[in-house]
């Protein structure tokens, strides 16, 4: 069927729809017809000078209209002639009876289009009806959810179950999902990612991220570098497959206090030695994001200096989860990795850039890159291997130094970050079984504050 949108556009729309459109917008112009039909014999019988027509072959047809839009293919017929009205002439129904002329003609379609003008009310056969959908309830178990693709306005999602189906105008058949609703983060099953390269990864931009390690909230530092960089770094590091352990010694965390106590060594500095020859190492998730969080998990340890902080050998790493608490997460061997390149450095979060630059300016074991740093800005020039060993030697203390400088410093690939691999090779599991053995009957010592000494006065009499 060949219809002219400029005369019928209602009739092209409704090819345009689909089958259950069309059959619900003919049942409403078959509505709206049969209205005319009873309103248009209305009107006829009460004019006086209503044409006689009918349905045979005699009947007359306008010049003006056009055959078909009052015929009997749409099943309308004009009424007939009534004798019960007396012929008027006033005014008012001459003006009426133009009126009545002028919404009587032309096609069924534009008929309409005037009375919707007229009407306040929207014709329903001309309204689109929207899909209804219903949402699942997220307390359903029956239903599940999960991602099905990214659109321009977000991802949509893909429902299946039994009880709260999505129900649309058209059937779509979704492929059956199970992951839970509402959708939660992918986790990594990795054993080579770190909660920093994490933190990239999932969200697209460096941010803190919180851990929940042996029931402590934990603050980690942002990313220091990409997944894929940390990934490389850690190439051959494999996860150490712990033995059996009891669910109350998952969870066992200690004071620095008490293993100093109980162990030996110092209860401050970030490694130290034990009593019986052990070397416990102790970084903290606020500098080193890319540290395990898991039993016999690789890593990846920064160092501003070149040589270690920590003896050589067999370390027992303890990750710091809040002030003065640290957990064990097993036995470590460091080797040295591929350093930070400057563009690696350059892109570190500036919080960081900064924390490290003052942790490198306040600490001693830090000299080297202080002094170096400091005689490029006075000799203007990159100093000697001796004028640098005179330099480190010397009582100068190397104060005059702003964070800045250290960070341009680090950012032009003059001072190089590097990098430690950390690969798990043991557990010691007597060992964590002796820490909550110990630590369930350690009572802490109250510190003692020392009382300042009396300064002397300037204003002593001689003599005294």
């Amino acid at each position: 069927m060949n219809l002219d949108p400029s005369k019928d556009p209602v009739g092209v729309q409704i090819l345009r729809d689909t089958a259950a459109e069309q059959a619900a917008k003919i049942q409403q112009l078959e509505w709206e017809l049969s209205y005319l039909r009873r309103q248009l014999e209305g009107e006829g019988a009460c004019r006086p000078d209503a044409p006689a027509s009918g349905n045979g072959a005699n009947a007359p047809t306008s010049a003006s209209e056009p055959s078909g839009s009052r015929g009997t293919n749409l099943g309308l017929t004009t009424p007939p002639p009534s004798a019960g009205r007396p012929s008027t002439s006033s005014p008012d129904v001459e003006e009426e009876e133009a009126q009545n002329d002028q919404e009587n003609s032309g096609s069924i379609a534009q008929r309409l289009r005037r009375r919707k003008r007229q009407s306040p009310v929207e014709s329903p056969c001309v309204t689109r009806s929207r899909k209804r959908v219903i949402r699942p309830d997220p307390d359903d178990q029956n239903t599940t959810i999960s991602p099905q693709g990214a659109s321009a306005s977000g991802a949509s999602f893909g429902v299946t179950g039994t009880s709260t189906p999505v129900q649309t105008a058209s059937t779509t058949h979704m492929p059956a999902l199970t992951t839970p609703y509402p959708p939660s983060p992918a986790v990594p099953s990795s054993s080579t990612q770190s909660p920093g390269a994490l933190a990239q990864s999932q969200t697209g931009q460096r941010s803190c991220v919180p851990l929940v390690l042996a029931g402590v909230r934990v603050k980690c530092a942002p990313a220091l570098m990409t997944e894929e960089a940390a990934a490389n770094r850690l190439s051959g590091c494999r996860q150490f497959e712990v033995p059996a352990i009891d669910p109350e010694l998952r969870s066992v965390s200690t004071a620095r206090s008490f293993l100093a106590s109980a162990f030996g060594g110092n209860g401050q500095q970030p490694s130290t030695v034990a009593r019986n020859g052990d070397n416990f190492l102790f970084p903290k998730f606020e500098m080193q994001p890319n540290l395990p969080y898991a039993f016999g998990m690789p890593g990846l340890l920064y160092s501003a200096s070149f040589m270690r902080d920590w003896k050589e050998g067999r370390q027992k790493l303890f990750v710091g989860l809040r002030e003065g608490h640290v957990w064990y997460v097993g036995d470590y061997v460091l080797d040295r990795g591929l350093a930070l390149s400057a563009e690696e450095y350059r892109a570190w979060p500036k919080e960081m850039k900064f924390k490290w630059a003052t942790y490198i300016r306040t600490t001693k074991k830090h000299r080297d890159i202080k002094v170096g740093i400091v005689m490029r800005r006075e000799l203007n020039r990159e100093p000697t291997e001796v004028e640098l060993a005179s330099a480190v030697g010397d009582k100068n203390k190397y104060d005059d130094l702003r964070d800045s400088e250290i960070i341009q410093a680090y950012e032009e690939g003059r001072e190089v970050m590097n990098v430690w691999r950390m690969q798990c090779v043991g557990f010691d599991v007597k060992f964590l079984q002796a820490i909550h053995e110990k630590y369930n009957n350690y009572v802490p010592v109250p510190r003692v504050k020392r009382e300042k000494k009396p300064v002397a006065s300037n204003n002593a009499p001689p003599g005294l």
